[in-house]
C-alpha cells in the first residue's frame, strides 16, 4: 500500500476526533492508532467494535469508517477497504479525503478511470494544500496508465508546485518524457532526483538507461550505471542498462558479460535479448538463438522493443 501525504492527513484528523462513546480503551487505541504499533487485522477488529458500540456518535462514525478502510487497505482487502471508503464518500459528500483515499484503492486495483475521478474530485474539494501533492502525483499516475502523457505531466509538475522538491515525483514525471521518446528531459527529471537523493542506485540506473536508449552521452551513462552498481553491487537493471551501453559502443564482449551478470541475479527479457545480440556478434549463432528464445519465452515483444531503440539482431 502507497502511504501518502494524504494518509497522514487523515490519521491527524482521526486523533483529533472525539472518541466514540462506551467503547473499551484498548479499542480506542487500536483503531486510531497513527503509529502502527498494532497489526492492521486488530485495528479493523477494534473499529469494528467502535463501530458497533452503543451510543457511538455520529460525527465519529465517518472516521471509524475511514480509519478501518485504511486497515484493510494494509491488510491488501481492496473490496474490504473500497466499500469503508465509499461510505465514508457518502457520510461526507464535501470532503476531499474520502475520495482521495477511494482513489487510492482504484489504483491499486488499476481501475484507472475510477481512480482519476476520485483523485479530480478531491483536487477540487480541497481547502488546503496538506493533500494536494499526493493527489495530484497519483492522479498523474493515472493518467500515465491511460496514456494522457500530457495529462499526467501537469499532473506532476502541480505536484511538485504543491510539495516542493521531491525525487519519487521527478522519477515518475520522467518516466512519462521517457514514453514520450524525449530523452533529453527525462534525463533532465532524473538529473534532479538524483541530486535529491544520490544515494538510491536506482536513480543513477534511470539516467544510464535512458542515456543508452537515446543512444547519447554514452560516456555518462556508463558513469552512471557505475555509479549505480557501486551503490548496489546486486542491482540487475544497472547490469542490463551497462550492457546496452557496451552494445551500442560494439563491446560485445563487455556487453555479454553484464547481460550475464544480470541474468545470474534475475532472468529478464531484456538481458537475454540483449546477450543475444552481442553473442551473435561474437559469432556463437547457437548461443544467441537459444538467449532470443529465452527473451521471447518472458516478452513476445522484446525484439520489437529493441527494435525502436535501434537494436536488432
Amino acid at each position: 500500500m502507497r502511504v501518502g501525504l494524504s494518509l497522514l492527513g487523515a490519521l491527524a484528523l482521526a486523533c483529533a476526533a472525539p472518541a466514540a462513546a462506551q467503547s473499551s480503551p484498548e479499542d480506542e487505541e487500536k483503531c486510531w492508532d497513527t503509529g502502527e504499533a498494532f497489526a492492521p487485522e486488530e485495528q479493523v477488529a477494534s473499529c469494528t467494535a467502535l463501530l458497533e458500540a452503543d451510543g457511538v456518535l455520529e460525527e465519529d462514525r465517518p472516521y471509524l469508517i475511514a480509519m478501518r478502510g485504511w486497515s484493510y487497505h494494509k491488510l491488501g482487502d481492496l473490496e474490504h477497504a473500497l466499500a469503508d471508503y465509499t461510505e465514508k464518500v457518502r457520510l461526507q459528500p464535501e470532503a476531499a479525503d474520502g475520495y482521495g483515499w477511494r482513489g487510492s484503492v482504484y489504483l491499486d486495483q488499476e481501475d484507472y478511470p475510477q481512480a482519476l475521478e476520485d483523485y479530480s474530485q478531491a483536487i477540487r474539494l480541497a481547502t488546503d494544500d496538506v493533500d494536494l501533492p499526493v493527489w495530484y502525483q497519483d492522479r498523474g499516475t493515472a493518467r500515465h496508465f491511460l496514456e494522457d502523457y500530457q495529462g499526467a505531466i501537469a499532473d506532476y509538475t502541480a505536484a511538485l508546485e504543491a510539495g516542493g522538491e521531491n525525487a519519487g515525483v521527478l522519477l515518475l514525471r520522467g518516466y512519462v518524457y521517457f514514453d514520450l521518446k524525449d530523452y533529453a528531459r527525462a534525463i533532465e527529471d532524473y538529473t534532479q532526483a538524483i541530486n535529491l537523493a544520490p544515494d538510491e542506485a536506482s536513480n543513477w540506473n534511470d539516467r544510464c538507461w535512458a542515456r543508452a536508449v537515446w543512444g547519447r552521452q554514452l560516456v555518462e551513462a556508463l558513469d552512471d550505471c557505475n555509479e549505480a552498481l557501486a551503490i548496489d553491487p546486486m542491482n540487475y537493471d544497472a547490469y542490463d542498462s551497462r550492457g546496452l551501453v557496451h552494445l551500442r559502443n560494439g563491446a560485445w564482449t563487455d556487453a555479454l558479460v553484464d547481460y550475464q551478470s544480470s541474468l545470474d541475479i534475475e532472468p529478464s527479457a531484456s538481458s537475454n535479448f540483449g546477450s543475444g545480440v552481442a553473442l551473435k556478434r561474437l559469432g556463437r549463432a547457437d548461443e544467441a538463438e537459444e538467449a532470443f528464445a529465452a527473451a521471447t519465452e518472458l516478452d513476445p515483444a522484446i525484439a520489437e522493443t529493441y527494435a525502436a531503440f535501434g537494436i536488432t539482431p
